[in-house]
């Protein structure tokens, strides 16, 4: 990942939603239940490219070339996305550390 790579994503993503994600549907059961997980995959995906582009760190499974250092100083907190009906809102929330510490 990268700043680069992610926003390269975010920008297939947004062509996916606006060209692809209009046609996904279903007549039978399954075919319904097909599209929903679709929908959803797509929405995750989304999520995560977004969390991805404010956390300016690697940590975990999350590794930024552009960021390779983890930076518990300056990142050690949650990133929250919140869904509102104009789009996702992002929150940066502390950790609350009760037995263990980095």
């Amino acid at each position: 990942r990268s700043q680069q790579s992610l926003t390269g994503a975010q920008a297939e993503l947004t062509q996916l939603r606006d060209e692809n994600l209009p046609k996904i549907y279903g007549k039978k059961p399954y075919e319904v239940r097909a599209a929903l997980e679709a929908i959803n995959l797509f929405n995750v995906a989304s999520l995560v490219v977004k969390a991805a582009l404010v956390r300016k760190e690697s940590r975990g499974a999350h590794y930024r070339a552009d960021y390779p250092d983890q930076d518990d100083k300056k990142w050690l907190k949650h990133v929250v996305l919140t869904k509102k009906t104009e789009g996702t809102e992002v929150h940066i929330r502390p950790v609350v550390m009760t037995k263990l510490f980095p």
